[in-house]
């Protein structure tokens, strides 16, 4: 009797080429997915961008910022020159022009250098990036 169990399921052991190549399919595209799934980011991070955005803005330093496009991470440097609040995003000027980036999509901002020192004597700036929503205020 353990014989005819044994034989009844090795059919099931074989998988047609069509099953196959959709399951491979699909093993590609979870991996896909998780390489471009967007990190989670704490309170501190979003305090961090945007002591960084503000210095860009207010004093500009050059930053650079990566954010999570449909086909990967995209890097962008240059200096804060615009804030758009409509439309929760900001527009750096760099060597490749103006670049409007989308603050929902950012999952990295750091400072590089300062394009020049306007900040002595300058008073404190009130707060425009609104941590924990990524839109400005």
């Amino acid at each position: 009797m353990s014989k005819k169990y044994t034989n009844q399921f090795l059919c099931s052991r074989m998988m047609l080429p069509e099953h196959r190549a959709k399951l491979a399919r699909h093993r590609r595209e979870a991996e896909r997915a998780e390489q471009h799934r967007r990190p989670l980011l704490d309170q501190q991070q979003w305090e961090e961008f945007q002591a960084v955005l503000e210095r860009s803005y207010f004093e500009g330093v050059r930053v650079k910022v990566t954010t999570l496009e449909e086909d990967g991470r995209c890097t962008v440097t240059g200096v804060v020159r615009r804030l758009l609040p409509a439309l929760g995003a900001m527009e750096l000027a760099g060597a490749k022009g103006w670049q409007r980036v989308e603050l929902r999509r950012v999952v990295e901002m750091a400072e590089i250098s300062r394009e020049g020192d306007t900040s002595a004597g300058a008073a404190p700036r009130p707060s425009v990036f609104q941590p924990g929503r990524g839109t400005l205020t």
